[in-house]
């Protein structure tokens, strides 16, 4: 994990030289923007205890945004273009920025929440038990006989 971080923020840093400004300017550059932003949460937690529980949520996450990001679908959003002249000012860097590291707390936030519903919730929820399906039986077979009846 540690080398693919460097290697986004080595990328990130060679696009910003190349283009002359921070490479945030289209989908592909945002979701590579995202996938290191999801790296620094990763490596947060591990830096200050040895047990890290977040990343089995970080980890997928940031191997799915990079995978759809350097996917084949966007290949044609590869290049680096000219920034239109709304976005042609330093608050670039600060608030896209900004906002995109809002979008992996969010994400790592709501991907955690999800987890801990399902963790919580799994010992009661039995949908194939046989109990629901002698339920569900004997209450399709009452219909069927109320539907018999009415015709």
């Amino acid at each position: 994990m540690i080398v693919t971080f460097f290697s986004i923020t080595g990328f990130l840093v060679s696009r910003w030289a190349s283009s002359g400004h921070f490479p945030l300017s289209n989908l592909y550059e945002s979701l590579i923007f995202l996938s290191w932003a999801l790296y620094i949460l990763h490596t947060i937690p591990k830096i200050q205890n040895s047990k890290n529980d977040l990343s089995t949520i970080t980890t997928p996450s940031t191997i799915l945004t990079q995978g759809f990001a350097t996917s084949g679908l966007l290949t044609e959003m590869h290049q680096s273009t000219i920034l239109v002249p709304a976005l042609q000012s330093q608050w670039l860097m600060m608030h896209v920025s900004m906002m995109l590291l809002s979008y992996a707390t969010l994400l790592c936030g709501s991907l955690l929440s999800a987890a801990i519903l399902i963790i919580r919730f799994r010992k009661n929820f039995h949908f194939f038990s046989k109990r629901k399906k002698m339920f569900y039986l004997k209450h399709f077979s009452l219909v069927i006989l109320m539907q018999k009846e009415v015709l």
